[in-house]
């Protein structure tokens, strides 16, 4: 501030000794304008560009390059605020000046401020034009190594990236970045605004561990070079808090988000549109957390803030009151979570009516509100209302989560007929909508699998779970888990079958694979070992059967502990295994074991028991039997 009160000086100076009309005294404005703009105070910067331009104008025309400049800084002031119209405006009436000047760099940069207004205003192929007539006029300049021909592969890097060519906005800011670091090292604004670009095409590329890294590495320049206060922070912030949201992070991105908060409350006051995005951000972070109190508060702000920017008939108030319903359903405050969710269906049937898509989801997403009571009554009520939607409605995509949701309810509540018939229609929109290899086409026929074994129609849970089974390994491979979940499913269905090879063969292959995956820490996997062991406990290869129970066993052990119902059945199995296995004392000792759990889970009375008290009565009368026979051959 000290440099802007010294310019006011010298103006009063100047303007006592030359008048207000003189060429320094439109400078001094000018740089005014300048220091206004570097400290973010725009409608000063703006006064004094203005009060510059009008003297330029009337003392050297309007050809002059002094009115290019102040057209050039005025566009920037308005490029700030994100009024992009009037700065393109103000750009193309200095470009108007300087166009015939074809090797000019100050046309270089007035194209390069063209191409970013008009990126964004999401014409890229214009914003692409006029950054490569920039490039071109810098690369017939200076050659290659030169931190404006950097500048021009900054902008053609972000673009590239806006259209998703990664591999090309990769190559564009990594030229970029190896220039800055050359010629001004780490520590200069433009070295960190290439490494948050990287940083951002990582993020595209879905490599967030090394985003991080690059958008870390530019913040931190920025805090170094100008504090915390400078606009670029707020964008590091921001991209900051989505790469920790895609990390599952959502503590440390509810962190950020509030970081780029304060900035923006300082820079633009607490009523600025897009507060409302701050909101909605930390309110989904806070959801993902847990946090309902949270989730409630910073979406009830949002809500009230886009009704004064749109009134009430907009699609963001319906999905925030949806949002809110949901968080106050998390609070177990049912009814104004039903509350808020009807208020986002008037909403919907307001501007949509009755019969429209988004109706229906409007209906859908009271279904899944209400609790799951009552044989399931009132959620079937709102899932069955599009369902008298014309024809045409009822085929579209979104029927596909309907049908599903419907199918969840009536399976839920043991109705696995129709259950059955949902999860087809569900799937009939899926398959009309898309190929057959797709995640949601594969995760249907799963749930079709699953009902079809629990209707006792194994051949038509085996063939839903072939085609899941096909499609995850067209999709995912054959060490993935989501292959292994078939290949489970599969074996549990053959077993059911009385197919032991084959299930025995697809248990195998689950257990592989979830052994690469994730070792024996997977809960998974102790189902798996005691398939194993029941399976060939039916094959009658007992020894096979006591190895897998034992593997079974352990883990239950060391991670449960003795005093489990599941242990109890682990060594009730052991014994009979050994039973068969005439390892008689081995048998009486699981027996014991499986019979003292019980009873100290005051489960005398559990089947378990029941049959471990009966084995041991068996073993028993077995081992009197053979200490006779013994006894007998020994005389």
């Amino acid at each position: 501030m000290n440099c802007a009160i010294i310019n006011k000086l010298r103006i009063i100076t100047v303007k006592r000794t030359l008048g207000e009309q003189h060429s320094i005294t439109a400078d001094l404005y000018g740089n005014l304008g300048i220091l206004y703009c570097q400290i973010g105070d725009n409608k000063k910067a703006e006064d004094y560009y203005n009060k510059a331009l009008n003297i330029t104008l009337n003392i050297k025309g309007k050809q002059h390059s002094d009115v290019v400049n102040s057209y050039n800084n005025l566009g920037i002031i308005y490029f700030d605020i994100e009024d992009y119209k009037i700065a393109k405006k103000y750009f193309k009436k200095a470009l108007s000046i300087i166009e015939h000047k074809k090797e000019s760099l100050v046309l270089a940069f007035i194209y390069d401020n063209l191409g970013m207004v008009y990126r964004n205003m999401n014409d890229r192929e214009r914003a692409k034009d006029y950054f490569n007539k920039a490039l071109n006029i810098r690369l017939n300049i200076y050659g290659g190594q030169h931190p404006l021909i950097a500048n021009s592969y900054y902008h053609l890097g972000n673009l590239y990236g806006d259209i998703e060519d990664i591999k090309t906005a990769f190559d564009y800011c990594n030229k970029a970045l190896n220039i800055q670091l050359q010629v001004y090292g780490e520590q200069h604004f433009d070295t960190a605004r290439s490494f948050h670009s990287l940083g951002f095409i990582y993020y595209e590329k879905g490599d967030y561990e090394n985003a991080k890294v690059y958008v870390e590495k530019a913040l931190n320049i920025v805090l170094h070079i100008v504090g915390a206060k400078y606009k670029y922070t707020i964008k590091s912030y921001k991209l900051l808090a989505v790469i920790h949201i895609r990390m599952s992070d959502y503590k440390t991105a509810s962190l950020y988000i509030n970081k780029a908060l304060n900035l923006y409350f300082n820079k633009y006051g607490n009523q600025h549109p897009s507060i409302r995005n701050f909101y909605t951000s930390l309110g989904y972070a806070y959801y993902q957390i847990g946090k309902y109190e949270e989730v409630k508060n910073y979406y009830d702000k949002a809500l009230r803030m886009q009704i004064e920017i749109s009134g009430q008939m907009n699609s963001m108030v319906i999905k925030l009151y949806f949002i809110l319903g949901l968080a106050y359903y998390f609070l177990g405050e049912y009814d104004e979570g039903k509350n808020n969710y009807n208020k986002a269906l008037n909403v919907l049937l307001k501007i949509c009516g009755e019969q429209d898509i988004n109706s229906a989801e409007g209906y859908n997403n009271l279904g899944v509100i209400y609790p799951k009571e009552d044989n399931y009554n009132q959620p079937k009520h709102y899932f069955n209302k599009p369902s008298s939607f014309k024809p045409e409605i009822n085929e579209h995509f979104y029927f596909r989560k309907i049908y599903k949701n419907l199918g969840e309810i009536y399976d839920e509540s043991g109705d696995y007929i129709n259950g059955k018939n949902y999860y087809n229609r569900a799937l009939n929109v899926q398959l009309n909508m898309y190929s057959e290899i797709h995640s949601d086409t594969q995760d249907l026929y799963y749930i079709l699998g699953n009902i079809n074994k629990e209707l006792g129609d194994y051949n038509e849970a085996k063939n839903n779970c072939n085609k899941a089974l096909n499609i995850a390994l067209k999709t995912y491979g054959n060490q993935h888990l989501k292959t292994a979940i078939h290949y489970y499913l599969i074996g549990f269905i053959n077993y059911e079958m009385n197919l032991y090879k084959e299930a025995k063969d697809h248990f195998n292959k689950a257990l592989s694979i979830r052994l690469k995956t994730i070792g024996e820490s997977d809960p998974v996997i102790v189902t798996l070992y005691y398939c194993l062991g029941r399976l060939n406990y039916e094959m009658e290869e007992y020894e096979e059967a006591k190895n897998w129970y034992s593997k079974a066993l352990n883990i239950y052990l060391q991670t449960y502990g003795e005093r489990r119902t599941e242990t109890a059945f682990i060594y009730l199995n052991l014994a009979k295994t050994c039973y068969f296995l005439d390892d008689l004392e081995n048998a009486k000792n699981y027996c014991n074991k499986a019979q003292q759990v019980c009873e100290e889970l005051n489960e005398k009375d559990h089947p378990d028991t029941i049959e471990a008290i009966e084995l041991l009565n068996d073993i028993c009368e077995m081992i009197s039997l053979n200490e006779i026979i013994s006894s007998r051959v020994v005389l």
